[in-house]
């Protein structure tokens, strides 16, 4: 016993000072030699194993499972057309969805005829529908993305009435109804946007076409490009336009610059926002195609940089971080990309690029389909989720993935991807679409390893029985 206490002091100076591990090496394998019972050689043998294991460097990657579709949920009736935007969860794993409607649901409050509104849906953990909220103005609105703190649920949405912002409680109760945050009404274009919240502030990031005149806060801002990106900073929760913070415009002159999604990354205090521009923020020159971008913004809304995805006509609809502080963005091309060539028909293909915190790009992986066929990224945003250092990624397809094949039908049938950090694809699910107009995937959440997508159908996704053959808003799970 003596001997291993002796051991256990050896091995913790061997451990520490290199040094003193030389002028000890020959005494330790003395006392190996001494050792009849070769305890004390087996010991030492695991220790230089261990001390090995915990110097190198990890090159593991997450172990996933494939998925299947487990259930469906529908938002939908005979008596119009319901479609789907994005979606967000809380803590007690509540989805809130943001869609559209252009009649009153049964189930439903808050409908103003002669528009489509913009609609805001609870469903539980259960998949059950719990609420849903409509808002109209006379006048179609647009909104693209949903965002909550587990208090409140954010709207932010656009019409010929301004910029708008709605405010509801998680019970579905409107807080604050459309007030409009950038004080802009009736510009040259309409333009969706996107909200992120963290503990102190609200920040709502879109595309404008006019000049910002100021408000609260905020002063003004002019107009470079034909049309520009902004980020607008709030308290939080905001009461009214006073509460504006900052604003920061973001174009160059002849180009556009529009966001399609935007992600907050609280531990290291950034903001990254992806979309679509006729400028290539990496060489810094405008472009005829149309290119993805990445940008990285602080807290505050200072620009930090930004970052082109470079090659052919390609598009932006989703971004997403990882435990480390790497950014992954999602999209669709067709052609060649950062020197990967598209080969899945005449539609495009999903790609995903990911980047460090520095805007240094790590890999690029393009997610080919058969030949003969087309294989379409998620639209309009949020087509990427990651947990557990897994990403997620889903869309629509009539053919194969990775030599994965589908029974297809004509317009196409949901798909699943896992793919690991590296870009490497390591399982594909699909669900099967009864229609023949196809379904349209427009987000996913990811919780406890089950993958939540959201869209609109015109006919069933998989087993699950489609309760009108209009356009029908479906959450599917997978597990």
């Amino acid at each position: 016993m003596k001997l291993y206490k002796f051991v256990v002091l050896i091995f913790f100076i061997y451990s520490c000072n290199a040094k003193i591990a030389q002028k000890l090496e020959h005494s330790l394998s003395e006392l190996c030699l001494l050792d009849s019972t070769q305890s004390f050689c087996n010991l030492l043998s695991t220790a230089e194993t261990t001390t090995d294991t915990n110097t190198s460097t990890d090159t593991s990657t997450a172990t996933t499972t494939s998925l299947s579709l487990s259930n469906v949920t529908y938002i939908g009736e005979s008596g119009g057309s319901v479609t789907s935007k994005s979606i967000t969860a809380d803590s007690s794993s509540n989805f809130y969805i943001n869609g559209t409607s252009d009649f009153a649901l049964s189930n439903s409050t808050g409908y103003t005829a002669s528009s489509t509104n913009t609609l805001v849906a609870q469903v539980d953990s259960s998949m059950n529908v719990s609420w849903i909220t409509l808002y109209g103005t006379g006048s179609s609105l647009l909104g693209r993305t949903i965002t909550t703190n587990s208090t409140y649920v954010y709207q932010p949405i656009y019409s010929s009435s301004g910029f708008l912002l709605n405010l509801y409680n998680t019970s579905g109760s409107e807080f604050l109804s459309a007030f409009n945050y950038l004080n802009i009404f009736s510009t040259s274009s309409s333009f969706e946007t996107i909200a992120l919240v963290d503990e102190n502030a609200l920040y709502i990031v879109g595309a404008i076409s006019a000049n910002f005149t100021g408000l609260g806060n905020c002063g003004a801002a002019t107009l470079t490009g034909s049309s520009d990106q902004y980020i607008v900073r709030y308290t939080q929760p905001p009461s009214g336009g006073s509460d504006c913070q900052s604003i920061h415009l973001l174009g160059h002159s002849g180009t556009f610059v529009n966001p399609q999604a935007a992600v907050i990354d609280t531990a290291n205090s950034a903001i990254y926002v992806s979309g679509n521009s006729s400028y290539n923020f990496s060489t810094s020159t405008s472009s005829s195609l149309t290119l993805s971008y990445l940008a990285k913004y602080d807290l505050s809304g200072n620009f930090q940089w930004a970052k082109s995805i470079t090659g052919s006509q390609n598009q932006n609809y989703g971004v997403a971080l990882d435990s480390s502080g790497n950014v992954y963005i999602t999209g669709l091309t067709t052609g060649t990309i950062e020197g990967q060539t598209y080969s899945s028909g005449t539609g495009g293909t999903p790609f995903v690029a990911s980047y460090d915190s520095s805007g240094n790009q790590r890999w690029v992986t393009v997610i080919n389909g058969s030949s003969s066929v087309t294989t379409y990224s998620s639209f309009p945003s949020g087509g990427i989720a990651i947990e557990s250092d897994v990403l997620y990624v889903a869309g629509t397809t009539n053919g194969t993935i990775n030599s994965v094949a589908t029974t297809e039908v004509a317009a196409g049938d949901v798909f699943l991807l896992q793919i690991d950090t590296s870009g490497n694809v390591s399982n594909v699910s699909y669900a099967l679409s009864s229609s023949t107009a196809g379904p349209v995937v427009t987000g996913i959440k990811v919780i406890s390893s089950k993958a939540y997508v959201l869209g609109y159908t015109f006919g069933d996704i998989g087993s699950f029985t489609v309760p009108t053959t209009n356009s029908t808003l479906f959450l599917a799970r997978f597990e």
